[in-house]
């Protein structure tokens, strides 16, 4: 895998990615518009496409688009979009990537995810990338273009290769550590969550124990199904227990004496 295709309008990135893909041992083609594209492809045949672009003229969706549903492109594209673009759902579905790249791009990310699509000879390759970003001045100076501002060549190899190039050993070494106030200030803050949740539990369980305090049966041990059914048998018995003729003598007079007062109430 050795041809890569780089489709972008912008002249400066192009010949900047496409300068740094030589050097490291590719074989480069540009093209600076959608039409012809097709035909572009037919002929150099590359295993990668790199585009870029946010224009009329020229779209990143809309080429990864173009790639998928009209050319059926079956190698490997990475596209680069502008860094505030919004995107539709709908539309990533439609195109063809295997990489999606924010804006500031510069040559080392570019040649980086280059690398991770390859399958053959990409440390070799990668170990010549490494080399140019450290030792090339004018390369440096030419990255630094597409870089965020305050950002350099270093800055980005760290970046995309998790290794920090000579000149930036001192700066990664030097990052913020955790001083003694701060471990203090963590220290205070997990015993205050622990005595939190020391009394919420405590209260959970004084709730339980109110829920639980007029039950008169041993929790350890509970009801064996014998004792439930004695219980039930029981407690019907109590039901169907005679009252008496006198209690129903009382309840009958109480309800003769109701129905005298609601009669009178409609005849009143």
């Amino acid at each position: 895998m050795d041809r890569v295709l780089i489709v972008s309008e912008e002249v400066v990135f192009a010949s900047h990615v496409e300068k740094t893909l030589v050097e490291v041992g590719f074989e480069v083609a540009l093209q600076n518009n959608e039409n012809g594209l097709q035909q572009k492809i037919l002929d150099f045949k590359p295993e990668i496409i790199v585009v870029k672009g946010g224009s009329a003229k020229l779209s990143s969706l809309r080429v990864g688009q173009t790639l998928k549903e009209v050319i059926k492109y079956t190698g490997k594209v990475i596209l680069i979009l502008n860094k505030n673009q919004n995107i539709d759902p709908n539309d990533i579905n439609r195109v063809k990537m295997d990489y999606l790249l924010f804006e500031p791009v510069g040559a080392v990310k570019v040649v980086s995810h280059v690398l991770n699509l390859m399958t053959e000879h990409k440390e070799a390759i990668r170990g010549r990338l490494n080399k140019i970003a450290e030792n090339d001045q004018a390369f440096r100076d030419r990255e630094e273009k597409f870089m965020v501002s305050g950002k350099n060549a270093d800055h980005e190899m760290v970046h995309v290769t998790g290794k920090a190039a000579k000149t930036e050993l001192t700066h990664v070494k030097s990052k913020e550590a955790v001083g003694p106030e701060e471990m203090q200030h963590i220290k205070n803050q997990i015993d205050k969550e622990l005595i939190d949740n020391e009394a919420l539990h405590a209260k959970k369980i004084e709730a339980y124990d109110n829920a639980i305090s007029n039950l008169d049966v041993d929790l350890k041990v509970g009801h064996k199904k014998r004792q439930t059914n004695e219980r039930q048998k029981a407690l019907r018995k109590e039901l169907l227990v005679d009252p008496g003729q006198e209690k129903l003598d009382s309840l009958d007079q109480e309800r003769r004496r109701f129905a005298t007062a609601l009669m009178k109430k409609k005849t009143d």
